[in-house]
This record gives C-alpha cells, structure tokens and sequence, in this order.
C-alpha cells in the first residue's frame, strides 16, 4: 500500500532502528498499529562516523532516506532519515541542523507534513529540534532512558539535559517507564492548585506525567511443553555439560564483565551463555570455557532458549543508568518461568520476591543454587505475574494517552453540550408554551360563540 499521510496519526520520532534490538518503542508502534492507528516510525538515522559500523546503523541509511517508507504491516509504516553530522549530543546547533536536514528530507519524500493534525512521540532527547519544524496536534515525550548517563564519549550530559528539558516544556504530556525515573526526574508530585498556575518540576516538566512500565508477550515465552520445543542448534552441545544460565540484550558498557567471569570460575560446571551485540571485546569472557557469546539473535528466536534454560541472568553494573530502568528482559525471563537472578538495581524492587538480587560472586552463587532447586510451584507463579504485564496493555494504555482529547477540546465540548441542551429546552419550553396558547383559543372560541337564530345561549 502506498505511503499516505492521510493514513498516519502518530510519529514515533528518533526511535531506535526499528530492525534492531527489540525494545519498547517497536512493540508500541506496532501494538498501536495492531490495534488500527496509523503509526509512521522515524529510525534514528546514525551519523556520518557511525553508519555502517553496527546492524543498528547499516551502510544502506547512505540511501535509504530516498525511498518511500517500507510498510512493515497493516497501519505501519517505517521511515530512515538521511544520516546526520557527528557529535549530535555534543552540540545543539549540530542536532538543530541535523533535524532540519531530516524534516527536509522528511517533506521532499513523504510530501507536506499535515498541520495541526499529527500526534508526535518523542523517543529521545534529540526529537526536541524536530517539535519547532512540525506543528503537530499533541506532542508526548516517553521518557524511557537516563541518556545523559551513557557513558559515550561523544555526549556531553548537560546538553542532554537540556534538550530534555526542553522537551518538557514542549510536550503536553511526558510519559515515564519507571517510577525510579519518575521521581528523579519530575520530583515528588504534588496535588495541583486549581486557582494558581500550573506547577512545574526543577526540571520544567508539566505535571501531565503518565507512567506506563515495560512488559512482555506472555504467549510467546509462555511455552506450555518446554520439551516440545527444538534446542536451537549452537545452545545443544552447551546444555549438555550443565545448568545454562541465560541472558539476553545489549552487551555494552554497563554489562558487569567481571562479576560473570568471577562466577564462571566460581563454577566451571555452569554454563553462561550470552545472546546479543557485544559492544566490548569481553576478552576476560571469551577466553572462559563455560562462557558463550552466541551473538546476536532475532526477537522471535530467544523463547526457546529461554526453553532450555535453568536461570536467567542479568548481571549489570550498579549505575544509575541501569539501576533505574525498567529492563524488557525481566517480564520475558518470569514469562517463561525461569527464576531471575539480578544485580541489585533500584527499580527491581517492583518485581518484589520474583526476582533476587546479590552484589559479590558468592551471593550470586548462593541465590543460582537455591534457585535451581526451588519448589515447581515457583515457575507458575512467575509466570502467573507475567501473564497480567503484557505489551496490549501498556499500547492500549498508552492509546488512551494519545488519542484523548485535551482538556481545553473537553471544555469546549461541554460547553457546547450544555449550549445545546438549553436550546432544545428553550424550543421545547416555547413549543409548550405555543401549544398551550393554541389550546386556550380553541376554547375561547368555541366557550364564547355568539349563539345563531333560533338558539340559546350555551350553559356555563
């Protein structure tokens, strides 16, 4: 189906490339175009130093800007900018130009952008340039990353910070994953007062603030029959000498190297095995026995491993970029029933006793082996929990966020409700008010008639 903008009604903006990673803005735009709204995804395009360096940033976003959006399923279209000039997060003027090359771009191929009609999803601190170039009918900021915490060379936090901050004040409502975040960010909330002006954070942010957490799909990792599923060809010579230890996701810089290797030697008889992009060497890990970088993996295929796995692991430095955030990973390892084994991270306590925590090698090792040892019943009740965090949810909630009506539009309606109401009031009273009218002259007539030849006057 050809690209339309009379089809699209929300623009993911500067959203992780849509082939990568499976994260939550890829199952929010296509949760939401599931559900019949018309959704254009906007990758973030890479820059000149960057693109063609990862699968995330492949060398074909040199040309891909030229193309038509690549419908992806029914209501979803996707769409790659023209790469940008470096050190984007160093520099606003730079991210300032960058953005107005891609509405440019955006306008030469995708046609004029709608006015006043398009609801704008920012997935990153960046899309604050893109809101003064797009009149749009609402803007929503999903605050789902501290980015000002990655630790990148190339960003410098305060002028994160401050594209953030305008993105609080540009937006009508800010969406948070996490509470951790939330707070950290928005302050303490506070009951507004109705007679004084609106009340706003250190951080400028509207106190319109929604949080909406990650979640997963229970279906797909729910697997009734474990043993039923086929043990992906590179995970059957590993599951063979022991218990496999799993995790899944990006393995960056905030992946915590030396606790893994501590617990590979801590146990020769455990398998780890790591599925995703590593972003380091990871030398300490390769050269382990029972340690196993398998890559990266599509979305649908990490089920059955977590089939064949006895724990799920996420071992992460304690900083506040991965202390705070809400990790996709964790609903998916309680879906399929695996006991979670974690770094003691801040928002974790959500989950409660559904996932424990240790911080040196030896609690690590205490918690796996009584883990692997636990009551069945455990396994049901994880998944029990996964079950009621699904992805249709959060995108139906966060539907509601998008498509409901301002609070201004709401007071008009009323108005114009009651307005309506009290002329149909006003006709009904003047109808009745006519009709008794009518009445009352048929009576007088035929009361009062003068009486013909040859008749009496009529009795009262």
């Amino acid at each position: 189906m050809p690209f339309s903008w009379d089809a699209i009604q929300v623009v993911f903006a500067d959203a992780n490339a849509f082939s990568g990673i499976w994260q939550r803005h890829q199952h929010f735009a296509s949760g939401l175009a599931g559900l019949g709204v018309g959704v254009l995804y906007v990758e973030e395009p890479g820059n000149w130093l960057t693109v063609g360096r990862s699968p995330e940033k492949p060398a074909s976003n040199w040309t891909a800007w030229r193309q038509e959006p690549r419908e992806v399923g029914p209501y979803l279209w996707v769409w790659t900018p023209p790469p940008g000039v470096p050190v984007g997060y160093w520099s606003r003027r730079i991210n300032a130009l960058n953005h107005r090359r891609y509405a440019a771009a955006m306008e030469q191929v995708l046609g004029p952008i709608p006015h006043n009609r398009l609801i704008f999803l920012a997935c990153n601190p960046l899309a604050a340039d893109w809101l003064p170039l797009i009149d749009v009918a609402r803007a929503v900021y999903d605050c789902c990353d501290e980015f000002e915490h990655f630790p990148v060379p190339s960003r410098r936090p305060e002028v994160t910070l401050d594209l953030e901050r305008r993105l609080f004040q540009q937006c009508d409502i800010t969406i948070f994953s996490s509470a951790a975040t939330l707070r950290l960010k928005a302050g303490e909330r506070q009951r507004p007062v109705r007679s004084g002006p609106r009340m706003r954070s250190p951080q400028g942010s509207p106190r319109r603030l929604v949080q909406l957490r990650n979640a997963c799909d229970p279906a797909e990792f729910n697997l009734s029959d474990r043993d039923a599923v086929p043990m992906p060809a590179d995970l059957a010579p590993i599951a063979k000498r022991g218990p496999v230890l799993l995790y899944f996701g990006s393995l960056a810089q905030w992946f915590d190297e030396a606790l893994v290797a501590g617990l590979c030697k801590a146990r020769p008889d455990w398998q780890v095995v790591l599925l995703g992009p590593p972003m380091r060497p990871f030398a300490s890990l390769r050269s382990l026995p029972n340690c196993h970088l398998l890559g990266r993996k599509a979305h649908g295929d990490l089920p059955a491993y977590a089939a064949h796995a006895s724990i799920g692991i996420l071992p992460q430095l304690v900083i506040r970029l991965t202390s705070v955030a809400d990790h996709v990973k964790v609903y998916e390892y309680l879906a399929s029933g695996l006991p979670v084994m974690a770094s003691p991270l801040e928002e974790l306590r959500a989950f409660g006793d559904l996932v424990r925590t240790g911080s040196s090698v030896q609690e690590w090792v205490t918690g796996i082996e009584e883990q692997l040892t636990e009551d069945p019943a455990a396994r049901s009740r994880r998944q029990h929990y996964a079950a009621s965090q699904t992805w249709l949810a959060r995108v139906q909630g966060l539907r509601q966020v998008l498509l409901r009506p301002d609070k201004p539009a709401v007071d008009a309606a009323r108005l114009a409700q009651a307005e309506e109401e009290e002329r149909l009031l006003e006709q009904l009273r003047t109808q009745t008010l006519m009709s008794a009218q009518g009445d009352h002259l048929e009576d007088s007539d035929s009361s009062y008639a003068t009486p013909g030849a040859g008749e009496s006057p009529r009795e009262p």
